[in-house]
């Protein structure tokens, strides 16, 4: 009886390492398949979560710039461009957004602190001819900046919706800066009201 419980135990670890040893080459076949893929196509099979729309408008330009150097929705963004562009956000936290398409008046003081401070540099950098990082840093800014005022003043509305991810610590907004910020200078409120693409937790 010893020597058959035995036998059972070295069955059941041999099975129990194979099962480890199968799952580990999945994961290998699984990573090197996406690395094949070309970046755009690589994104979006690991952004499956993410609406056409917003991918289009918020992610493909920017891979396009940066191209799309992950593997895997754990992969950390730290030491590339994409901790910005994601503001702040992991990939695994795009990831698991799920997203939404709604009317939205946005107080200003919901934005996460950073979304609020690209928006009022942006305002006294173009507004105001206060040099600022906006002007440094961020191409085109001030033409953008008119461009959009004076798209909203001929038709009313924003020529494409904000892309906003939510924190417990505000609203982030990754596509829109200027959008945001031509419209708040143009209604002169305290809360801008848009439809928007809005990420949420899972």
């Amino acid at each position: 009886m010893r020597l058959q419980g035995r036998s059972l135990v070295k069955t059941f670890l041999t099975l129990w390492l194979l099962v480890i040893i199968h799952k580990s080459l999945l994961l290998k076949v699984k990573r090197k398949s996406r690395t094949s893929l070309k970046p755009l196509e690589n994104a979006k099979a690991m952004l499956l979560h993410m609406p056409d729309e917003v991918f289009a408008r918020y992610m493909r330009p920017l891979i396009e710039s940066h191209g799309w150097p992950f593997a895997d929705i754990n992969d950390l963004v730290h030491n590339t461009v994409w901790l910005r562009y994601f503001d702040g956000f992991s990939l695994k936290e795009i990831y698991e957004f799920r997203w939404h398409r709604i009317r939205l008046d946005v107080p200003i003081q919901s934005l996460h602190p950073r979304s609020r401070d690209v928006m009022e540099m942006m305002i006294d950098d173009h507004v105001n001819d206060n040099p600022t990082a906006i002007r440094r840093n961020v191409k085109n800014s001030k033409k953008r900046f008119f461009w959009h005022m004076e798209s909203m003043q001929r038709t009313g509305k924003m020529i494409a919706n904000p892309i906003v991810g939510t924190a417990p610590d505000g609203f982030h907004v990754l596509d829109g800066n200027h959008r945001l910020a031509a419209c708040h200078v143009l209604t002169q409120s305290d809360t801008i009201p848009c439809d928007a693409w809005i990420g949420r937790p899972a």
